[in-house]
């Protein structure tokens, strides 16, 4: 199975949403996301293991906001990863941009990829990401090419955990089309026992876990 390893950079004010991006696209199982601490690249120092990793992925994101435009890590992080792409065509840079910030001298639109962050809707901002990526791997946007890593919503392994198991990523079109006809979810069927996963459209969420861990909590709470 081939793999594509994608660096997040951002401010440390700004984890909250760099997690949130890892925990998106690591559901997609030959997309291998890292933040910059957790990149498994060699150095003496935070700054020399950055631009190993950089050196070393095929993405780059960088959360470009009003935490990160005075951040002189992320702003170097930038700069090194142009100078890499230079070198290394398949190499791609998608920016996340906070509302109206000036990040135009770092940002060349028309080599880098752009999305704006819209807080009332992240929903959109991770799907437009997991295009914004798959349209730069081969075939990527069709189906049958990438695999979503689903667990059972019903039943658990030898260690308790949730069953894991794979199903294909539908192609773009036929996202566009589903939600289109507000179909907001895919539903997979588990290997195991036959229990049905929905799994969110645009995120790749799985909403049948999510809200079976609601009910747990709910149901601790009210003991």
């Amino acid at each position: 199975m081939f793999e594509f390893k994608i660096l997040i950079s951002n401010s440390d004010q700004d984890i909250k949403l760099a997690e949130l991006i890892k925990d998106t696209l690591i559901k997609i199982g030959e997309l291998k996301p890292y933040l910059s601490l957790e990149y498994p690249s060699k150095g003496k120092n935070l700054a020399e293991k950055t631009r190993n990793a950089i050196e070393n992925c095929d993405f780059m994101i960088t959360l470009l906001t009003r935490n990160s435009i005075k951040d002189q890590f992320v702003n170097q992080g930038i700069g090194y990863a142009i100078k890499i792409r230079e070198l290394k065509n398949q190499f791609k840079i998608i920016h996340l941009l906070e509302d109206n910030l000036n990040f135009n001298g770092l940002i060349n639109y028309k080599t880098e990829d752009v999305i704006k962050i819209d807080k009332n809707n992240l929903e959109l901002v991770l799907h437009n990401l997991i295009w914004s990526i798959r349209k730069n791997i081969p075939n990527g946007l069709n189906s049958n090419i990438l695999k979503l890593k689903i667990k059972c919503c019903n039943c658990n392994d030898l260690m308790d955990n949730p069953n894991e198991y794979f199903g294909f990523v539908p192609s773009q079109a036929d996202i566009k089309k589903n939600y289109s006809l507000n179909k907001h979810s895919l539903s997979y069927y588990c290997p195991y026992c036959g229990a049905i996963s929905e799994i969110n459209i645009l995120t790749f969420e799985n909403l049948s876990l999510k809200h079976n861990r609601k009910m747990v909590l709910e149901e601790n709470v009210n003991k």
